[in-house]
């Protein structure tokens, strides 16, 4: 990428200076029959295993990234849209991997390739289009033929391997895992004589095993930390898609737990955690706190920020309130300074109603929260290094879910 490019995402002339350095000052040689020729300056590129390749080359895809944004603001592209929000995506990307959505129409998949060839005279990289791939879903196969003749592109059914995960595959199949069969060997037609127990292998290397976990136990603290990241992730675009197209009646920090018959195997396993490993799941529930900070994510009835259920389910005349949605801000400002909350129903309580008011009046005022400038977050009450036995189930927090600071990671 040019210099007016990079001064173009902000980069001062200094700093790309350094960097135009750091390429054009680098001299490598070839080793031809284990002897090494004349050292010499490359044109192009950097050294294999620089450590500036990950990065430059961040900021590179991050042009294609805007080329694919300003595509779809013009109405060039479509994309794909999602659930009742209408979330639009029309691209990923990861490292060098990018996927594209698109609709099965010529003209949008002639502009798809007008944007890459776009790409390839900014940033003189090259595209090999040989190497990439059309799937159609829902698509005729002779039109997707068609598709990959204007790119030039194999064709590719589902399911396939993307960054070595297969997308579109059942992970209920046995045939799904066959590539993880290194364990034991064998095969469909032969099998081979296991001559240890997998209890004896699970167990740690000082009790004689060695030490491959459990893949239950893995599996079901992992969809735990999809519960975590549900939470302490906002306005990110996963979490967007899974809220259009399943709703988010459970909030912002917890998955809406009502399944359909619609929903992904994945997505499925998530939220039957629940139900599926209850020691983990109340463990988790148990130490999962919400933190109020500026007050404008935390909703004043619906979730846990002042005991450990939230105030609707506390106090079930919630449903008279004319204020169901309200956040902890709201509420504060309207407060405005006063001894006691200002709490809006659709009529006047009676005494009994009173009563229930009055002891939550006291439950706020013995909280009484005092707003500041970070962002509501998640708290991890446990810590992070313990191990808790129940029902001879382990949980490797520190391991698996809990980073050194206490904190999911």
């Amino acid at each position: 990428m040019g210099c007016l490019q990079m001064s173009s995402f902000g980069f001062q002339d200094k700093w790309i200076r350094w960097m135009k350095a750091c390429i054009q000052s680098v001299k490598v040689s070839v080793l031809v029959n284990g002897s090494s020729t004349n050292e010499f300056c490359p044109e192009k590129g950097l050294r294999q295993g620089d450590p500036l390749s990950p990065f430059l080359f961040n900021i590179v895809a991050e042009g294609l990234n805007i080329l694919f944004q300003r595509a779809k603001a013009l109405e060039l592209i479509k994309g794909v849209v999602i659930g009742l929000r209408k979330v639009n995506v029309t691209h990923l990307q990861f490292a060098n991997d990018t996927i594209v959505f698109c609709e099965a129409e010529e003209n949008d998949i002639l502009n798809v390739k007008r944007i890459l060839r776009c790409f390839e005279v900014l940033s003189r990289l090259k595209i090999n289009f040989h190497k990439s791939l059309v799937c159609g879903v829902g698509v005729q196969e002779a039109e997707v033929n068609v598709f990959a003749g204007r790119l030039n592109c194999m064709i590719q059914k589902l399911p396939f391997m993307y960054l070595g995960l297969p997308l579109e595959a059942s992970p209920r199949r046995k045939s799904t895992w066959l590539p993880a069969r290194f364990l034991w060997g064998g095969s469909k037609l032969k099998k081979k004589i296991h001559l240890v127990k997998l209890e004896e292998v699970t167990k740690t290397k000082h009790l004689g095993g060695l030490g491959i976990k459990k893949l239950k136990e893995v599996n079901d603290c992992l969809l735990a930390k999809w519960w975590w990241r549900y939470g302490s992730e906002d306005r990110v675009l996963w979490k967007d898609i899974l809220i259009s197209k399943y709703g988010n009646s459970g909030g912002r920090w917890r998955p809406n737990s009502r399944s359909s018959a619609q929903c992904s195997r994945v997505r499925s396993d998530i939220l039957r955690l629940e139900h599926n490993n209850s020691n983990l799941f109340c463990f988790f529930m148990d130490n999962f706190v919400i933190q109020v900070g500026n007050g404008k994510r935390v909703r004043f009835w619906e979730d846990s920020w002042a005991t450990y259920k939230c105030l609707k389910e506390d106090f079930p005349r919630f449903e008279l309130s004319v204020e169901k949605e309200v956040t902890i801000k709201q509420m504060i400002d309207k407060r405005n300074g006063l001894s006691e909350w200002k709490l809006s129903f659709r009529r006047n309580l009676k005494v009994r109603q009173e009563v229930e008011m009055e002891r939550l009046q006291s439950l706020l005022l013995s909280y009484d929260p005092s707003l500041s400038e970070k962002a509501d977050s998640l708290a991890w009450q446990a810590s992070s290094s313990a191990l808790r036995w129940n029902q001879g189930v382990m949980f490797w927090c520190s391991a698996l879910l809990f980073g050194g600071s206490g904190q999911i990671c």
